[in-house]
């Protein structure tokens, strides 16, 4: 996975961060010496998540294909409503990815 570049939700990551459990591994004034860590470097770990790069993305919108009378192709697009051909992965008119089935 290293170097992979992925879309990640920050906030949720931000969250499990703050989340975490730690074990105690020794003792040094009273303080676990991992949780002395954890506290040490939990807020220079959420600056990092939060100044990370950012890509150009949009969400993806999820449809499928209806059948319908008054269709050219005889099937719509459930997002837009707009004629689509039976083998479409994607409607050529509002981008939807069809991978919701056949709808009847």
């Amino acid at each position: 996975m290293e170097n992979e570049k992925r879309l990640i939700d920050a906030k949720e990551v931000a969250e499990k961060i703050c989340e975490l459990r730690f074990r105690v591994t020794g003792m040094r004034n009273g303080k676990t010496l991992l949780l002395e860590f954890a506290e040490k470097y939990r807020d220079e770990i959420l600056r990092t998540i939060c100044k990370a790069p950012t890509v150009d993305a949009v969400e993806v919108v999820h449809a499928r294909k209806t059948e319908s009378a008054i269709s050219e192709t005889g099937l719509m697009c459930t997002a837009c409503y707009s004629d689509i051909d039976r083998d479409a992965v994607f409607c050529k008119y509002c981008g939807a990815k069809m991978d919701e089935g056949l709808k009847k």
